[in-house]
């Protein structure tokens, strides 16, 4: 996927969204589909486009933003959507819709042959000086002959010993090297010096008092920074919209708060969920139980968090507390 995505892409995107939490399709369509000419190594307007598509369309959509970026989690989770929606409904689906990952073959006899050639050649080198001695000093060739012997038997288990540690040291940094992005990632967003010069870059979105909390929610990078005033308190990771349910940005006040509270929606039901403050509707803030997918767009459109997070800024936030959301 291309790293550079021009500005008028990004913002028919933005606007495309907003569309489609209208239900304006058409629209969607259109500003999609400059988004693609603008940016076609952008995998998101190709997953918008398959939002609005028929399950055909959609698929091939989905197609085309899985051949921008075959890693993407999004493209794969729509394109498990589109392919049972497809099917529900008589759509035929090819068995090779979703592209598989090519898989590593690994070669175990390119290394046990060479380690064969190896100790064929060191035992021929031993043999060699063996003979050469005995040509040299027959009086000598049967005190040579048990010296040869005894070498043969001595140097036979080397080249197990060499040639069994080599797939050892071979498949051993395998693991070390999964679990290195693993513990890498969190302390990448944790310290203090990557968001300091974020928070003062941002500006609140309307004048605000030096103590006065608010909230901004950045959707790109899925993180949510608590402000007082122009000081930057705290920031987590969060999970927003996913992409068939994306989280409407803009500039709302928190309306109404829940320590606890169900809810729910055409395909889900949620008893108990904590910390709720609705800015926009049934758009909120709350705690997740049910998932630690933070960082990644999952919810159907509000802001999740960690339910210790959200019991902390349920606290520091208030009635008429305002909330930015962008991309």
């Amino acid at each position: 996927m291309s790293k550079y995505v021009p500005r008028q892409a990004r913002e028919a995107v933005a606007q495309a969204r907003a569309a489609l939490r209208r239900g304006e399709k058409s629209q969607v369509r259109t500003l999609a589909r400059q988004a693609v000419k603008l940016a076609p190594k952008w995998e998101d307007p190709w997953l918008i486009l398959a939002t609005v598509s028929n399950p055909r369309a959609s698929l091939e959509y989905l197609k085309r933003a899985l051949l921008v970026n075959p890693d993407s989690e999004r493209a794969r989770r729509g394109m498990r959507w589109a392919v049972k929606r497809a099917r529900r409904l008589g759509v035929d689906v090819p068995p090779d819709t979703v592209p598989k990952a090519p898989r590593k073959r690994s070669i175990p006899w390119l290394r046990y042959g060479l380690g064969g050639a190896v100790a064929t050649l060191a035992f021929g080198l031993m043999a060699f000086s063996g003979w050469s001695i005995l040509q040299a000093r027959p009086a000598q060739a049967g005190a040579r002959v048990a010296s040869i012997g005894v070498l043969k038997m001595t140097q036979t288990p080397l080249p197990t010993a060499t040639f069994t540690a080599i797939p050892t040291s071979t498949e051993t940094p395998t693991p070390t090297i999964t679990a290195t992005p693993t513990n890498t990632l969190p302390p990448t967003e944790t310290p203090e010096p990557t968001f300091t010069p974020t928070a003062t870059y941002i500006v609140p979105p309307v004048p605000v008092g030096k103590k006065e909390p608010w909230i901004d929610i950045d959707l790109t990078n899925q993180i949510l920074y608590a402000y007082r005033g122009n000081e930057l308190e705290r920031h987590f990771i969060v999970s927003t919209g996913a992409w068939v349910t994306p989280t409407k940005p803009g500039q709302f006040r928190i309306y109404i708060k829940y320590e606890s509270a169900a809810m729910w929606g055409a395909d889900y039901f949620l008893p108990s969920v904590p910390y709720i403050m609705y800015y926009d509707g049934d758009y909120g803030i709350h705690g997740a139980y049910w998932h630690e997918d933070f960082g990644t767009p999952v919810s159907h459109g509000c802001i999740n968090m960690g339910p210790d997070e959200a019991e902390w800024l349920f606290h520091f936030a208030d009635i008429g507390t305002w909330v930015n959301i962008h991309y």
